[in-house]
Formats: structure tokens, sequence, C-alpha cells
């Protein structure tokens, strides 16, 4: 065992000896590089299990599981010492598992690429713009997205220009969700034709307002484009209104199982817009977050930039630390950041969501 001033080593043969303390966990091969990192409120628990039987789910899940866990014996299989961080408690060990994770890079971490691959909504131009999802390749060269990225962080919904990139977004399945509200609140077209195609069976069944059939003006289409967007930036009021208006027809209808559908996504958009006005205020602000199992660590984020101090701060205290300003980090990093302590604060503290 070698300990240093911020961290400790173990050799695999000394696991049994780690601490069941929270923390983030570092193997190394035989060079010292680091093949894995992960984090665990129980560090000697989440170390040993790597060393056990073939996982059970490995053995119900079928063959991509089987795949994972054949990779992972792979990794112990040339692991040779064990780099332990203790931070304290779960949410520090969080932000440090993902910047060694966006630092390092290693192999063996399927997570070490997800920050250059995440996917955005696009609204395209002209009098009748398309809502789609997109990838970052698909849109602009990745080493030219960076913090200048113009995102939902950044687009005001007030007026409604020739085109707009909102994100960046790392589950693509939401986005997709996304689109898919948008074009039922709003009636907004989704078809990829320009201009739209000339027959549309969703404006026959009355999802789409036509504008192939010259039903809406562009105006008026500007109109609930507007309503999207203000939408995606996290003002919901709109966009659930509607949705309880369709949900409510189709109770008196006795349509249940379609006003049960509409009910579930109404909780997203809410659940949606929740997280977008935290991410907003994270990215673009200040969020100060107290954790108390830290030993009285307080966490502050200043447009995303993270800063660290023992102890209660008082207002003079955040002031100085904002007056620092943040890193210019990378739009994705910061991002990724704002759902690590959305997700936390979720659980712990959600009333901390929105202070």
């Amino acid at each position: 065992m070698r300990r240093g001033q911020t961290e400790t080593e173990f050799s695999v043969d000394e696991r049994c000896d780690i601490p069941s303390t929270p923390g983030v966990y570092l193997f190394r091969d035989r060079q010292g590089a680091i093949l894995y990192i992960g984090k665990s409120v129980c560090l000697k628990r989440r170390v040993a299990s790597y060393f056990g039987r073939r996982s059970r789910r490995a053995r119900t899940d079928g063959a991509s599981a089987k795949h994972e866990d054949g990779r992972i014996r792979r990794m112990i299989h040339s692991a040779r010492t064990i780099t332990i961080h203790e931070t304290g408690s779960e949410l520090s060990a969080l932000l440090l598992e993902d910047r060694l994770i966006k630092g390092h890079r290693p192999p063996y971490n399927k997570r070490q690429k997800d920050h250059l691959e995440n996917c955005y909504l696009q609204l395209g131009g002209g009098d009748f713009p398309l809502f789609e999802k997109v990838h970052s390749a698909d849109t602009i060269g990745a080493d030219t997205i960076g913090a200048d990225m113009i995102g939902a962080d950044t687009i005001g919904a007030d007026a409604i220009d020739s085109a707009a990139l909102f994100g960046p977004f790392r589950d693509g399945y939401l986005v997709d969700d996304l689109v898919d509200v948008i074009h039922s609140a709003f009636g907004l077209r989704s078809c990829t034709d320009t201009p739209p195609a000339a027959r549309c069976a969703r404006y026959e069944i009355g999802l789409c307002l036509g504008p192939c059939r010259g039903a809406v003006s562009p105006d008026d289409y500007a109109l609930r484009v507007g309503m999207a967007r203000r939408f995606v930036d996290g003002d919901g009021a709109e966009v659930v209104a509607r949705l309880e208006e369709i949900m409510e027809r189709r109770v008196k209808r006795l349509e249940f199982e379609q006003a049960a559908l509409i009910r579930d996504r109404i909780a997203f958009c809410r659940n949606f817009c929740r997280r977008r006005r935290f991410v907003k205020r994270f990215t673009t602000g200040v969020v100060v977050v107290r954790d108390e199992g830290g030993g009285g660590l307080t966490h502050i984020f200043v447009r995303g930039a993270h800063h660290r101090r023992e102890g209660r701060l008082d207002s003079t205290a955040i002031d100085a630390i904002v007056a620092e300003g943040d890193n210019g980090e990378d739009r994705r990093c910061i991002t990724d950041r704002a759902h690590i302590v959305y997700g936390w604060l979720k659980r712990v503290d959600p009333q901390g969501i929105e202070e």
C-alpha cells in the first residue's frame, strides 16, 4: 500500500484493506496506465465485486450482458494496482469521477466519449421550420463545438430566427420524446420535405397544422414555434395546458387508454422543464449546494465551474468566489456536471433544485 497526499494505492492483492468509505477508484495496469475509473458510496464493497464469480446479470440477460462481463474480466486480468480517492460523500465522488474520466478517458470506461457524442434538437429555417434530432457530426464539426456553442442555455424564446440548435442532450431517447411532444401538442410538421409534402395523413387526423395544404399562415405557424421553443427552454406552462385540454377531450370520449398516455406525457413535460430550468441556472448563473455528507462541504458552481469550500459560507464569501468567474470549460462537460448535480439533488434535497 502506498499513501499519497490525496490518494492511496493498493496492489490487487491488498484490496481487502480498501476502506468502506465513499470515493473514486482507478484500476491501473503494470505500467501504471489507468484502465478504468469508477465511484461508490462504499469503496471496499464495490471493488470486491469485481473479483467475485461471473455476474448474475451476465448469466441471465443474454449476449450483451455476457460481452460486458467479459470486458470487465479482461480489465481485471490486466489490473495490478488500485488507486483510491476518498471523497467523504457521494456527491464529491460523482463529481470527481466525471472529471477524471473526461481527463484520462480510460479504455474500459464506456462513458469516455459520451460527452463528445451528445445529440441536439435542431429547429430549421424557412416559413414552416421543422424540429428534428441531430448529432454534432451532422451539424458542425466536433472540434468546433465548445463553450460558444449555441444551445437551449443561451437561445431566447421571444423571436424566431432562421435556425437554432438546442442542447446538448446526452439522452437521444429524451430528444425523441421532445420531438413527439412538440408535434402532438403544437401541431408542427414532422415531414422532412421542403416545402412540406402535398399529402399529409397527420393533417387529416388533426395532428398537424397543415402547411402543405395552406391551412396555416407563416405568422400563425411561427406563434406555435415560439411556444415550442419556450417549452424546450424550460417553460412548460403552454405545453401542459394544451396536453391537458387534449386529455380532457379523450376522457369525455371514454378513450381512457389514450388519456393515460397523454397523462404520462404531461408528467414527462413537467419533469423535463424542471430539469431544464435547473440546467439553465447551473450553466448561466450560480448554484450553491450544501453537502452535509461530505463533512460540511459547500459546492459552488459558477456558470458550471466547480469550487469547493469547507463549512458554511456567507454571502460575502460566495460573492468572492463568483468574482473568480468560470474557467472556459467545454459546454458539454458543464452540462454533464449539471445533470450529475441535478440527479443527486433530486434524491437527497429536492427543494434545492428550485432554489
